[in-house]
């Protein structure tokens, strides 16, 4: 799916960039892994990895397993993306 991902900064409003986002879940081998790739340039990328069965279940479990609530949740901070909390989207 591709969405806009901003950055999280604020003097910056709205999205900047258009991303492509994959997630992938591996519940044999207990690995979850979100990458965005930028539309415009995709030598710009981004990676968010989770290993372990228990650590998997507690991201699953705070976003009720919904692959687009995660989605909806990535910021960029700092070149880094991030996965908020999703209590804290109603609050921005």
């Amino acid at each position: 799916m591709a969405i806009p991902i901003r950055e999280n900064k604020k003097d910056q409003e709205g999205p900047h960039q258009q991303f492509e986002v994959a997630i992938s879940l591996d519940d044999e081998n207990h690995k979850f892994m979100v990458v965005a790739t930028n539309l415009v340039d995709t030598r710009d990328y981004f990676e968010i990895k989770v290993n372990g069965e228990e650590d998997i279940m507690k991201v699953m479990a705070k976003f009720n397993s919904n692959f687009t609530l995660i989605a909806k949740s990535l910021r960029i901070m700092n070149e880094v993306m991030v996965l908020l909390n999703p209590k804290m989207l109603s609050q921005m």
